[in-house]
């Protein structure tokens, strides 16, 4: 069995929020950041002054868009972070061969491990996925080094496809 007490701190948080954001939605920042060379050259080489001024619109726009956008996530993880005290407790996770026990004070729960889709590491977190966007988030720097060996093996056995750190 392994033992992790933990507590998740807002930076955490939001470094996990902003990951699996990220890994999401990639290609719209592939899309945003590809269009914004090719809004500059069409500024650059436009004939005629309704062409500069759309391609300053749009390059306007991207530009607003790249900037609000981590701006919005740290929002919207503060607002759930102040609204959620249970996010802010102290856990203790237990990881054993019948699943995953976690407990704090407001709240505790079991998951087997059939339920475990995956565990990856992201954000410095491990991520313990139950669902598509549904996991359990533990900052690594709870864990110490032998109790990282020892949920690798744990995970090995347990979790489909599991592959290691």
């Amino acid at each position: 069995m392994v033992r992790v007490e933990s507590t998740l701190t807002f930076d955490a948080y939001l470094r996990v929020a902003r990951a699996v954001l990220v890994r999401r939605f990639w290609m719209l920042g592939v899309v945003i950041l590809g269009a914004l060379p090719g809004t500059v050259l069409v500024a650059l080489t436009a004939e005629t002054d309704k062409q500069f001024n759309q391609s300053m619109i749009w390059l306007g726009f991207l530009i607003v868009v790249v900037l609000l956008i981590p701006f919005g996530i740290r929002r919207a993880c503060r607002i759930e972070w102040d609204a959620s005290p249970a996010l802010r407790q102290p856990r203790v996770y237990k990881f054993d061969d019948t699943g995953i026990r976690w407990a704090a004070e407001s709240f505790r729960g079991h998951t087997e491990w059939t339920l475990v889709q995956r565990v990856v590491t992201r954000g410095g977190c491990l991520l313990v996925y139950t669902g598509r966007m549904q996991f359990i988030a533990i900052p690594l720097s709870a864990i110490g080094p032998d109790q990282l060996s020892e949920l690798e093996v744990l995970f090995g056995e347990h979790v489909a496809g599991f592959v290691g750190f």
